[in-house]
C-alpha cells in the first residue's frame, strides 16, 4: 500500500465511478481499478458492491473512506502550517491572466527582495482537500460569493485576421461576419475558449469552426498571421504579443474579459499580504495606463 493507491481509491469512492477517479487523476482507468483491487486483496474484503457496470461503496468502503479522507487532511494540514509559518512567502494560483502574472510577479519579488512568491499547480489544487495556495488570479465568476477579491483587468475581446484577408479591409465587424471562417484557438479547459465559443454563439449566432487548438497564445497569433484562421482574443492580451500581419477589427457587439485577485472569504490578511494586494492593484493599472500592453 502506498499514498498514491490511496489517492486512487479516495476518488474512486468519492466518485463511486473508477472513469470519474481516472480521469481527476490523469491516469488510465486500470491504474484506479488495480489500486483498489491492491487495496481489498490486502484487507481480503471487497470495498465496493458492483451492479452491472455501476460500482456502489459498501460498509467496508466507507470505513476505509472516512480513514483515509483523515490521512490526507493531516498531510493537508502539515502542508497548510510550514506555509503559514514560513516568513514573507506567497503562494498564488493562476486561472486567468497567465501571461501578465509571471511579469507581475518578478516585479513584485524585485521591490520586495525578503517576500517569495511560489505557484500552485492545478494538480495540487484538484488532490487537496484544501486550499493550496494564497490568492487567485481569475475571471470574474457570475458569483464570487467565496471569495473576497479586487478586480485588476478589464479587456475588451476583438477579432484578429491576417492582412492578407478580405477583412482587414475593415477596422470593425458584426461578430456574424466570421461565421464562414476557420477559427484558430484554444483548448476547452481554458477561459479564452470559453469567450470564444460565447461570442461566436450567444453573440454571431453560429459555433466556431476550430480547425486548431493549443494553450498558448504565440501559437495562435503565429497561425492567424499566416492566414491559416483567425481567432478572438482580449485586446491587451494580444498587444504583448503584436505581430506585423496582423490586423486587429473591434467588433460591433463583444464581450469583456474581467480579471480578479482573489482570496478565501475566511482567510485573515497578514500585512504583507494587503501589502501584495495593494501592489497588484496599482502595477495593473499602471501598466494599463502607460500603455504597456
Amino acid at each position: 500500500m502506498d499514498l498514491l493507491q490511496l489517492k486512487y481509491f479516495k476518488d474512486a469512492a468519492q466518485y463511486e465511478n473508477f472513469s470519474k477517479a481516472a480521469e481527476v487523476n490523469f491516469v488510465p482507468q486500470s491504474s484506479i481499478s488495480k489500486a483498489v483491487k491492491i487495496l481489498e486483496n490486502q484487507y481480503n474484503t471487497p470495498l465496493f458492491d458492483r451492479i452491472g457496470k455501476n460500482i456502489y461503496l459498501n460498509d467496508n468502503g466507507r470505513f476505509l473512506y472516512q480513514e483515509v479522507c483523515g490521512i490526507f487532511d493531516r498531510l493537508d494540514s502539515c502542508t497548510h502550517h510550514f506555509a503559514q509559518v514560513r516568513p514573507n512567502h506567497i503562494i498564488i494560483y493562476v486561472q486567468d491572466a497567465a501571461f501578465f502574472v509571471p511579469l507581475f510577479a518578478t516585479d513584485y519579488m524585485h521591490s520586495h527582495p525578503k517576500t517569495h512568491i511560489t505557484f500552485s499547480n492545478t494538480m495540487e489544487v484538484l488532490h487537496s482537500t484544501r486550499s493550496t495556495y494564497d490568492f487567485t488570479f481569475m475571471p470574474e465568476l457570475d458569483d464570487m460569493s467565496n471569495y473576497d477579491y479586487e478586480p485588476l483587468l478589464e479587456d475588451d475581446v476583438v477579432a484578429l485576421v491576417s492582412k492578407e484577408h478580405p477583412l482587414a479591409a475593415k477596422d470593425e465587424i458584426d461578430v456574424a461576419e466570421l461565421g464562414e471562417e476557420l477559427f484558430i484557438s484554444f483548448y476547452y479547459s481554458m477561459w479564452l475558449r470559453t469567450i470564444t465559443q460565447e461570442i461566436c454563439e450567444n453573440i454571431g449566432g453560429f459555433p466556431p469552426r476550430v480547425v486548431f487548438e493549443t494553450h498558448d497564445e504565440f501559437s495562435v497569433i503565429h497561425l492567424v498571421a499566416k492566414n491559416a484562421g483567425v481567432t478572438l482574443m482580449p485586446e491587451k492580451l494580444y498587444n504583448v504579443h503584436k505581430h506585423k500581419n496582423i490586423k486587429v477589427l473591434k467588433l460591433k457587439k463583444t464581450m469583456t474579459s474581467r480579471t480578479v485577485l482573489a482570496w478565501s472569504k475566511e482567510k485573515h490578511l497578514s500585512k504583507d499580504e494587503q501589502e501584495f494586494i495593494q501592489f497588484a492593484q496599482k502595477w495593473f493599472a499602471n501598466a494599463t495606463e502607460n500603455s504597456q500592453w
